[in-house]
């Protein structure tokens, strides 16, 4: 190892240890008081927008995540993250192939698929999720904590024995 790869490694652990806390926090949603959210207000809204305004609707997107978030809350993942691919998906045709408006939609799909305990498909998505991450930000502290987030999910893919290759 040459000394310029050495310092980039240091610094990388460095960076890992201190950000890997924020990066954690960034990935969870505080949990929707069930009280305060109505799910057919969420699935009316949804199909309001779908009748008025298309299937493809760019506002269409952020009732999805909102339905999202509320049905992780209520513990339906797999319902969860079918809504959070599904808004992605609208995120990538409206906005760009590598829009940063899809990485919250991502993310909160990635959580539900670990809620879930699916976590192929989680390793799946994370790997997609950083893709875009590279692709889309510029900034150097947040390309830095999609980078420290990636570290840390090839860590717990490998403690759980998933992935291309589990080691």
């Amino acid at each position: 190892m040459k000394n310029g790869q050495i310092i980039i490694l240091v610094l990388s652990l460095a960076l890992l240890n201190n950000t890997v806390k924020s990066a954690s926090a960034e990935n969870s949603v505080a949990p929707l008081e069930r009280d305060a959210v109505d799910f057919k207000a969420h699935r009316q809204r949804v199909n309001q927008l779908e009748s008025q305004r298309g299937a493809y609707s760019p506002e269409l997107a952020e009732a999805l995540l909102d339905m999202g978030h509320y049905l992780r809350a209520d513990s339906q993942h797999q319902e969860a993250a079918a809504l959070f691919k599904r808004g992605a998906h609208l995120a990538r045709i409206n906005q760009g192939l590598y829009s940063d408006a899809q990485i919250p939609f991502l993310k909160g799909e990635i959580a539900s698929h670990i809620a879930a305990g699916n976590y192929a498909a989680a390793d799946s998505r994370q790997f997609y999720l950083y893709h875009v991450q590279r692709k889309a930000l510029t900034n150097i502290d947040t390309m830095t904590e999609a980078l420290m987030q990636q570290a840390e999910w090839q860590l717990k893919a490998y403690q759980l024995g998933v992935g291309k290759h589990p080691y």
